[in-house]
């Protein structure tokens, strides 16, 4: 997602892995049936063709993500101050590259490794008062 200067990235966290299987289910036979047309005299279609090289990138971002074991990831991107109000239920790793993240402590989840780069912030608001 990018606005204005700053850039955050979110990896996706384990309800994807579901959605995951279930692609590769419907994946795993639309390729060969792409693969075939490719494969024929005739050749597939630039709409076909594209789908593949689509159907490709999905595949090798699906197989990082199950490398990863579907843990979830924020990094923070971009000068300015990104402030986080819900609840968060992640429990990978929080970067901040540039700039600030702020948030209240169950926004920011269960982080298992914090990194902040020097000349960035990260700062744990207090709960507010009407909470």
């Amino acid at each position: 997602m990018m606005f204005g200067q700053m850039i955050l990235a979110i990896k996706p966290s384990k309800h994807v892995k579901l959605k995951d299987q279930a692609e590769v289910a419907t994946w795993t036979t639309r390729k060969a049936e792409l693969q075939a047309l490719m494969q024929n005299r005739a050749g597939a279609t630039a709409e076909e063709k594209a789908e593949y090289q689509v159907g490709l990138a999905r595949e090798v971002a699906r197989n990082e993500r199950a490398a990863q074991g579907y843990v979830g990831a924020l990094t923070k991107n971009g000068a300015g101050t990104l402030t986080l109000t819900g609840n968060n239920s992640f429990t990978g790793s929080i970067t901040v590259n540039e700039g600030q993240l702020s948030g209240l402590n169950q926004s920011l989840g269960s982080a298992q490794q914090v990194t902040v780069k020097t000349r960035c912030n990260l700062e744990v608001l207090p709960k507010s008062r009407s909470d």
